[in-house]
């Protein structure tokens, strides 16, 4: 019975370390795999409206109000998207244009790590190749007059918890310039801690019919996919089980792409 208890105690404990609740299987040693502002050069199937929403609040929002920061946060569930729309604002070309600056941040603290995330957006919007102070004070002096009279965009990728202590330390240099902050989390009680002025779109799953273009898209197999009806139903078939998630599917169409054809079935 003891033995018991502690494996339902280990796995509990397991559960709450894992990233905002959930295990990630995007591992890599253990470690999770940082993002960053590149798209893959992969095709996107079903976003158009997504990006459409998100822009229209970015480009026509306030900056501020009662100093604090605008805030657009893209929620959803592990694996449907949020940091490809992400990307896809951060590189559209109007985007590009109507902000001053841009910065990327992937947050790979438990704890919303405000020295770490304040360094990163600082080596983004300077010429610096290299600034590894851990004084908050010189960090935050440099990018409020870096910041200063100037529009920045800046995502915060995969926040997974934040109190608002944190959350206005963070923001102290951001007065007297126009920043506005793009939020990917699968936390529901990150976004209202995060500003006066917020819009949250949750991303929902991909149809079936956008999963299967993802994943012959992924496994390069237009043409066999386009002449060889037995594929199709395959295809379709692992189409279906990756439940609208777009990771699955490029997860599948790597797979198949390792994999020859003949042995789709199996797989």
């Amino acid at each position: 019975m003891d033995t018991k208890n502690e494996e339902i105690s280990t796995r509990s404990r397991d559960l709450r370390n894992s990233t905002c609740g959930e295990i990630r299987y995007h591992r890599s040693g253990g470690k999770i795999t940082p993002t960053t502002s590149i798209l893959d050069g992969s095709n996107v199937y079903g976003r158009e409206k997504d990006i459409e929403v998100v822009l229209g609040w970015l480009l026509k929002g306030e900056a501020a109000i009662n100093g604090r920061v605008f805030v657009v946060a893209i929620g959803g569930k592990e694996g449907v998207g949020k940091t490809t729309l992400a990307q896809l604002v951060y590189n559209d070309d109007t985007v590009v244009t109507a902000f001053d600056l841009r910065a990327w941040v992937f947050d790979n603290s438990k704890d919303f790590d405000v020295v770490s995330i304040t360094r990163t957006i600082l080596l983004s919007v300077t010429d610096a190749c290299n600034f590894k102070s851990n004084n908050l004070d010189l960090l935050q002096v440099k990018l409020r007059e870096k910041l200063s009279g100037k529009s920045c965009l800046i995502v915060l990728d995969h926040v997974c918890d934040l109190d608002s202590e944190r959350w206005d330390l963070l923001c102290q240099p951001f007065a007297g310039s126009e920043v506005k902050i793009v939020v990917t989390t699968r936390n529901n009680s990150v976004p209202p801690i995060m500003a006066a002025m917020i819009s949250t779109h949750q991303l929902e799953v991909l149809s079936d019919v956008d999963c299967l273009s993802m994943l012959v898209d992924h496994a390069k197999a237009k043409s066999n996919f386009d002449t060889d009806p037995k594929l199709q139903a395959i295809m379709e078939k692992i189409a279906r089980k990756c439940k609208g998630l777009p990771r699955a599917a490029k997860h599948f169409g790597g797979r198949l792409l390792s994999t020859h054809y003949t042995e789709w079935e199996k797989i």
